[in-house]
């Protein structure tokens, strides 16, 4: 009887997604996969990702190897109803997350020797990064005392790659004007105040400034749809994207580079929802466990820096949102009321937007609204 053979072809896990690198595989030739099972992992320019089979049989061949690029659609493997002459081989497999397995390379550690304290066994990130690196040398005395070459070639990583090449773009195809606003936080830290031990007692997360942000931002982007949009382009010519939800994305820094997770319908959540949101998100984010469809269908993006002490700074637009808001450490500074002198806690935000889909002054009324937010008594609490 003929043997049937099916084609695995890469499948398209994003918006964005053209490519992707082959991390590991995780079946072997040779041994039968059932449906949903995990065929390799991949790395994309958001996330390292796990492919599941959507067919059943023998993998009789893999057409890519690790590190190899693949386009979204092109056939990285072959099942088949019969395994052909030999024995089934079967492999017991290491379950590990993806982001375990990409430090656990990067730091030398053989994944046999570890025990998974994850779900039945699962080697996660904490398991990796308890482990110590030892380096060990045959190098004699002499040649220790050598001069070394200290320099390196280190090769991007496909995030590394792809964050470059759209931060590229965004630089060089988008035409950006920023606009600058500081605020008294004074409201805002009151209220926080007296939330955030309730907050942190009831649902166990902390309450932070930035959830404040992130309400301001949607509501005001409800106020002013026509900053919340994409300037798009295809074959029939250009044309403004008018986003209906208002999805909040977060930018956050990852081990070799930064993921956006999305807090979808940020216009519609209270203070508690949105904190409680941001903590799942940004751990997800951490431990390199988001899915796809929590890094896509953002309309707007928030950079922040103020855990690192920065006052201000701007940021790149992430294409194909429209805007991008960067925020900086709130601080004491001298202000002037009235007549006197006085001082209050300030923070920097500098937006910037795209120009093509909406003008200066559509920005201008954005980040004044914005101001006018982050300075009220007015929020939806839970």
């Amino acid at each position: 009887m003929r043997a049937l053979n099916i084609e695995i072809r890469l499948p398209k896990m994003g918006s964005t997604m053209e490519e992707a690198h082959i991390v590991t595989w995780e079946k072997q030739v040779g041994e039968y996969i059932q449906m949903k099972e995990v065929l390799a992992t991949i790395e994309t320019d958001k996330a390292t990702l796990e492919i599941e089979s959507s067919e059943q049989g023998f993998l009789i061949e893999q057409r890519v190897k690790p590190g190899d690029a693949i386009a979204v659609g092109g056939i990285i493997g072959i099942l088949s109803d019969h395994q052909g002459s030999g024995d089934v081989i079967r492999s017991e497999r290491i379950r590990v997350s993806p982001a375990a397995r990409r430090l656990s390379v990067q730091k030398g550690i053989e994944l046999n020797t570890i025990d998974g304290t994850g779900p039945d066994g699962r080697i996660v990130l904490r398991d990796i990064i308890g482990v110590p690196v030892t380096m060990e040398s045959s190098e004699s005395g002499a040649e220790r005392e050598a001069p070394q070459d200290t320099t390196s070639k280190k090769p991007l990583s496909a995030m590394r790659k792809m964050i470059a090449e759209r931060l590229t773009y965004s630089f060089r195809e988008i035409p950006q004007f920023q606009v600058k606003s500081s605020v008294d936080l004074c409201h805002v830290l009151k209220i926080r105040e007296m939330l955030v031990h309730s907050v942190e007692e009831t649902v166990g997360v902390r309450l932070s400034v930035l959830d404040f942000i992130i309400q301001a931002v949607g509501r005001v982007l409800r106020q002013v749809p026509q900053v919340n949009v994409s300037f798009c382009t295809d074959p029939s010519g250009s044309y403004i994207l008018e986003h209906q939800e208002v999805n909040i994305g977060l930018a956050v820094s990852v081990q070799d580079g930064l993921v956006v997770p999305v807090i979808r319908n940020a216009d519609q959540l209270s203070l508690v929802e949105i904190a409680k949101r941001r903590h799942a998100l940004v751990s997800k984010a951490k431990a390199g466990t988001l899915s796809v469809g929590e890094m896509t269908g953002g309309t707007f993006t928030i950079s922040s820096l103020a855990t690192f002490d920065i006052a201000e700074f701007t940021a790149l637009i992430n294409p194909p949102e429209a805007g991008i808001l960067a925020v900086g450490m709130a601080r004491k500074m001298p202000v002037v009321v009235g007549d006197s002198i006085e001082v209050a806690t300030m923070m920097d935000l500098n937006a910037s937007f795209d120009h093509r889909p909406f003008d200066g002054a559509d920005g201008a009324q954005f980040m004044q609204l914005l101001s006018r937010q982050l300075q009220s008594d007015r929020w939806k609490l839970v």
